[in-house]
């Protein structure tokens, strides 16, 4: 492809199987800087050993198949939403902190049920 000739499609013609920065841009709706993101954080990664940043368009795919979006793509929440967001985390920590609590007891239970153990199966056999 001539230097200076815009692309028709967001995939590369000429190189179907790979994607550069721009063309990954334009395929999430996102800023070249926003994929650069996407690479710091690791949800991308190019293709080792090709010149440039090329990314492989199959992976691209797979990742907008399992349902990725982009902060572009999020609506912000009403504040009824938020309320109703807020109140479910609320009761979750709720319940989390009795499960850390049922978790904390039957801890304490098994160490008690080990010490038993150890000490009926370490006494001496005329002792019992």
């Amino acid at each position: 492809m001539a230097i200076g000739v815009k692309r028709i499609s967001i995939v590369n013609k000429e190189y179907p199987e790979v994607m550069d920065k721009s063309e990954v841009a334009d395929f999430f709706r996102i800023s070249v800087s926003s994929v650069n993101a996407m690479m710091a954080d690791d949800v991308i990664r190019p293709i080792p050993k090709v010149p440039g940043v090329r990314f492989s368009t199959e992976k691209i795919m797979e990742l907008k198949d399992s349902g990725w979006t982009t902060e572009a793509d999020v609506k912000p929440l009403s504040p009824r939403e938020r309320m109703q967001l807020q109140r479910e985390i609320r009761q979750q920590k709720k319940i989390i902190d009795g499960l850390n609590k049922t978790i904390e007891k039957m801890q304490a239970v098994m160490k008690s049920i080990s010490r038993e153990i150890i000490l009926f199966t370490t006494e001496p056999a005329n002792e019992k």
